[in-house]
C-alpha cells in the first residue's frame, strides 16, 4: 500500500506541475494579445520586447505542460481504457483533460480500484523515460524561475504609461497642489503645538496628523492620509510625489558650482511644495510648484533622481525660478501639455 501511495503521489505531483505550467503559460500567451496587460514581464519603453518574451515563455510553459500530462496519461492509457488520440487531446487541454479521463473512473479512488489501477498501469521506467523526466523537471524549474524573475522585474522594467494617462497624472498633480494650498491656508490659522507661533506645516503629513505641545498625535485631516504620506517616490499617488522645500538659492556662481548662497524658508510666513513625477517622462513630464501665493508654476525637467535628495532640494536662484511657467488655472494646463507633445 505504501508503494501505491508513493506511486500516486509522484504522478499527482507531475500532474499538478503540469497544471501550474499550463495556467501560467496560457495567461502569458493571452497577455500578448490583450491591451494593457502583460505577464510575467511588463512592457515599457525600457523593455519594449516584453510581449515577444512573454509569448516565448508562454509557449514554453504550454509545451512543458503537454509533456507532463502526456507522460502520465499515456502511462495509464490501458488502465483508463481510452485511445491514443483521446490521451493526446486530454494532454492538450491541460488540467481539464484529467477531469475528462477520470469522469467515469471513480472506482480508481477506492482502495481496491487503486490497487487494480496500479497493477494495470505500472511499467518499468526505461533509461530514456528517466532522462526525459529529468529534462522535463529541469525545464519546469527553469520556467518557474523565469516567471518569478518576470514578476519581480517591475522595478527595473516598470509598466509603461500611455500619453493620455500621463496627462491625467499631471492634471491630478495640479489639483492636489491646489488642495495642499487650501490645507496650508487653514493650518496656519491655529497654533497646533501651543508654542505661541502659528506657522505652515513643515511636512505634508502634518496636514493629516500633527503633534501637540505634549507630543501627542492630533488629527488634523486637512489632507487625506495617502496624500500626506506621498512624500517619497515609493509612496507616489497617480505617478507623482510631493516634496516640501525648505531652502532657496539666492546666488550661484556659474564658473564655480560649489559657490552658492542659500537661505532657509521661513515657514512662519511662507511655504513651498513641488510635485515631481515618479518616473520622469513616463508617469509625468511636468513638475509643479506652489507656494503661499497659490500660484502654480510648472517646469519640464526632473530635479530629483534619488529619494535621498528629497529633503535636500533647494529652489533655484530667481533667474532660473522666474523661467518656470505660471499656470493661473487648471484650464491653462492642456495648452502646455500640447506644446510638449508637439513634434
Amino acid at each position: 500500500m505504501r508503494t501505491i501511495n508513493r506511486y500516486f503521489i509522484v504522478n499527482g505531483t507531475v500532474l499538478l506541475t503540469g497544471a501550474a505550467l499550463y495556467v501560467a503559460g496560457l495567461v502569458s500567451v493571452v497577455s500578448v494579445f490583450t491591451k494593457g496587460f502583460s505577464f510575467p514581464f511588463f512592457v515599457s519603453e525600457r523593455f519594449p520586447v516584453g510581449k515577444e518574451v512573454n509569448l516565448i515563455v508562454g509557449l514554453l510553459g504550454l509545451v512543458l505542460s503537454l509533456v507532463c500530462h502526456l507522460s502520465v496519461y499515456e502511462k495509464h492509457r490501458k488502465a483508463l481504457g481510452v485511445s491514443g488520440k483521446a490521451i493526446l487531446f486530454c494532454s492538450l487541454i491541460g488540467p481539464l483533460g484529467g477531469v475528462f479521463l477520470l469522469k467515469n473512473k471513480t472506482a480508481v479512488l477506492s482502495q481496491r480500484g487503486a490497487e487494480t489501477f496500479f497493477i494495470q498501469s505500472t511499467k518499468p521506467v526505461s533509461k530514456t523515460g528517466r532522462i526525459t523526466g529529468v529534462l522535463v523537471f529541469a525545464g519546469a524549474v527553469s520556467f518557474l524561475l523565469v516567471l518569478l524573475f518576470g514578476m519581480v522585474s517591475l522595478e527595473k522594467y516598470p509598466r509603461s504609461v500611455s500619453a493620455s494617462q500621463r496627462r491625467d497624472n499631471e492634471r491630478r498633480a495640479f489639483q492636489r497642489l491646489v488642495q495642499i494650498h487650501h490645507a496650508q491656508t487653514e493650518y496656519i490659522k491655529t497654533d497646533w503645538d501651543k508654542d505661541g507661533v502659528c506657522s505652515y506645516a513643515l511636512f505634508l503629513v502634518s496636514l493629516w496628523q500633527t503633534l501637540d505641545e505634549r507630543v501627542f498625535p492630533v488629527e488634523i485631516n486637512l489632507l487625506p492620509k495617502e496624500l500626506g504620506y506621498a512624500m517619497r517616490r515609493a509612496h507616489s499617488l497617480d505617478g507623482y510625489f510631493y516634496v516640501n522645500v525648505h531652502r532657496r538659492c539666492l546666488e550661484r556662481n556659474p564658473d564655480d558650482p560649489d559657490t552658492v548662497v542659500n537661505e532657509d524658508l521661513d515657514y512662519r510666513r511662507e511655504f513651498a511644495v513641488i510635485a515631481f513625477p515618479e518616473r520622469y517622462n513616463e508617469t509625468g513630464r511636468l513638475s509643479f510648484y506652489i507656494d503661499q501665493s497659490g500660484v502654480i508654476r510648472c517646469f519640464d525637467r526632473s530635479d530629483i533622481e534619488d529619494d535621498s535628495l528629497v529633503g535636500l532640494f533647494v529652489l533655484p536662484p530667481p533667474s532660473e525660478f522666474n523661467q518656470w511657467r505660471q499656470l493661473p488655472d487648471e484650464k491653462d494646463l492642456p495648452a502646455v501639455q500640447a506644446e510638449l507633445s508637439a513634434p
